[in-house]
């Protein structure tokens, strides 16, 4: 089992519950721009090698059209 997300801290170091893990956001953010996330919705596990891997299929998001590229309807980049 993966459970991967941000961990919250109180101000006296103490950790508060988030409302879910955000496996979906534990890639990174393409050119550091909040505003284009890669957002991952299908996780794959594999086993191969005497390893474990999890492979993480997406799409890039951007709603704003700040790239300058074609999207569709919910704003991701095709290809």
């Amino acid at each position: 089992m993966l459970d991967a997300g941000s961990i919250a801290l109180d101000q006296s170091f103490h950790r508060v519950s988030m409302p879910s893990d955000m496996l979906e956001r534990l890639g990174p953010v393409a050119n550091q721009d909040p505003d284009l996330p890669l957002v991952f919705d299908q996780y794959l596990p594999s086993n191969g090698n005497n390893s474990a891997q999890l492979l993480m299929q997406g799409y890039l998001l951007d709603p704003k059209g700040k790239l300058g590229v074609p999207t569709d309807v919910q704003g991701r980049v095709p290809g």
